[in-house]
C-alpha cells in the first residue's frame, strides 16, 4: 500500500484502522470529527484506490499491505 500520495486525514483513518479494527462511517466522524457525506465520499475513493475494503453496511476494514 503506498501512504505517500495519501492524504493526512486517509493516513489518519488507515492508523485508526490499523489501531482498532474496522470501522464504521459513524465511528470515524465521531473519532476524527469529519461529517458523514465527507467521510463517505473518502471512503469510497479509498475503497476504490483498494486501501480499504467495505465488510458491510457502512462498516469498512482495512486491507493488509504486502
Amino acid at each position: 500500500m503506498q501512504n505517500g500520495s495519501l492524504t493526512p486525514l486517509r493516513k489518519k483513518i488507515l492508523a485508526l484502522m490499523k489501531e482498532k479494527g474496522p470501522q464504521t462511517v459513524n465511528d470515524l466522524v465521531v473519532n476524527l470529527g469529519i461529517t458523514n457525506g465527507s467521510s463517505r465520499s473518502i471512503l469510497v475513493k479509498m475503497r476504490e484506490a483498494g486501501h480499504i475494503k467495505r465488510i458491510g453496511p457502512g462498516k469498512y476494514q482495512l486491507l493488509e499491505s504486502d
